[in-house]
């Protein structure tokens, strides 16, 4: 087991920011499907997150998940396509869970920490350091044919939606968040970048 001596366990705090970029993980197989309940569909323990970080790491991370709503996260692989999508990312994004053809939660990405302890411990595989903290993800079940275009019928592992894209999501309503608050039924909070359900049902 790695004791992340080999890559300095690091993080980006969250701060206030609108939404830039959406993600899209997809779950389609068994181990992602294992892993979306291990770190999406359930909150990571607070005590494991907190032992694979430094001492000082401590009181930033309480805050990261006092904001989020707890520990939920998703992983970035090693290729060079991974380390695009990680160097674009900010936080406030909007990250999107995909399975059967269906997105099935929205969160917002709260921070960002590389950590391969923290990786094999959750998802057993040190290579899967590059993690994204989100906020609380709400549980959705929108078809992909009612959003595509803007968005894809389908996907295979991790992608960010191209700019050409999200430029014809502003185009056509003004910000991500009207997006997803229109075509998914989310609101998105800026202010504390949590994700929590919206009181109407999403526009068809």
């Amino acid at each position: 087991m790695s004791d992340g001596s080999t890559t300095r366990p690091q993080m980006t705090l969250p701060h206030t920011q609108a939404a830039a970029n959406i993600l899209v993980f997809c779950a389609g197989n068994r181990k992602a499907r294992n892993n979306f309940q291990t770190s999406i569909a359930t909150p990571i323990p607070t005590e494991l997150v907190l032992s694979c970080f430094p001492p000082e790491r401590h009181a930033p991370l309480r805050d990261t998940m006092q904001n989020a709503g707890g520990f939920f996260a998703w992983a970035l692989g090693e290729d060079r396509r991974a380390a695009t999508f990680w160097a674009r990312l900010v936080p406030g994004d909007v990250v999107l869970g995909f399975f059967e053809f269906h997105y099935r939660t929205v969160s917002q990405l709260a921070a960002k920490a590389e950590n391969e302890t923290l990786a094999e411990k959750v998802w057993g595989n040190p290579k899967w350091r590059r993690i994204l903290l989100l906020t609380k993800p709400v549980h959705v079940t929108v078809p992909a044919k009612d959003v595509c275009p803007p968005l894809c019928s389908t996907y295979r592992g991790t992608a960010r939606i191209s700019d050409a894209r999200v430029a014809q999501i502003l185009s056509d309503h003004g910000s991500i968040p009207a997006f997803i608050q229109r075509k998914f039924g989310v609101a998105l909070c800026r202010s504390t970048t949590t994700a929590t359900p919206d009181e109407g049902e999403r526009e068809k």
